[in-house]
């Protein structure tokens, strides 16, 4: 879904490029009336609003799908934008900004598309999550009580959701039962504390550090 958003918005970006560079090309430019303005003010507040609004739950859950639908109401805002800038100069006279801004404004949206596509693209591949993130994962491991030592950390991404696999080092001495809870507890903090963990395996070995 995400890539099929993000093509569509490369392809509206390429046609609004094409479309005001045959404009400018022909010279067939019209001065705009006072509602015209008034709508693109309207059209560029309400697309704003609609992006911040996906963008930020986007980001809460983790989606590519709905941050790429965010990036379609921002390139509907900025297209509004390129209305108005050129609503406005078209009405003092100079019409050739009209499809100026629109070719501007196109290459903004495509830029969106490309970038939304390459999220989509790392995500569909299984891509690494940033380090930050492992980083996040290993202090947490490492603050329950009996770890050791975090050896090996393996993050895999599925749509939204994470699945962990960790191998941390344990007191040798330890019985096989205090190694269980150990465990228990690595898994219920993270899920506690890092969201989209959808599941998380631990392996218990015992450690070469000191205690």
């Amino acid at each position: 879904m995400a890539k099929l958003v993000s093509i569509v918005l490369i392809l509206v970006g390429v046609r609004i490029a094409y479309g005001s560079a045959k404009i400018l090309a022909s010279g067939s430019m019209t001065e705009p009336g006072m509602i015209a303005l008034v709508m693109a003010v309207v059209s560029i507040v309400v697309k704003e609003i609609t992006y911040r609004y996906v963008i930020a739950t986007g980001r809460r859950i983790n989606s590519a799908s709905l941050k790429a639908d965010a990036y379609h109401h921002r390139s509907d805002a900025l297209s509004s934008v390129a209305a108005l800038i050129g609503i406005a100069a078209a009405m003092a006279g100079k019409t050739f900004m009209d499809p100026l801004a629109g070719i501007i404004v196109a290459g903004f949206i495509i830029k969106m598309g490309g970038d939304a596509f390459h999220t989509a693209y790392d995500e569909l591949m299984d891509a690494a999550p940033p380090r930050e993130f492992k980083k996040k994962i290993e202090d947490v491991i490492l603050g329950v009580v009996g770890v050791r030592e975090v050896k090996e950390v393996v993050v895999r991404k599925a749509g939204i959701d994470f699945y962990i696999e960790t191998t941390i080092g344990v007191d040798g001495a330890e019985t096989v039962e205090q190694g269980h809870l150990v465990t228990v507890k690595i898994k219920r903090d993270l899920l506690k504390t890092v969201p989209n963990i959808k599941h998380v395996t631990v392996h218990v070995e015992p450690s070469r550090k000191s205690g």
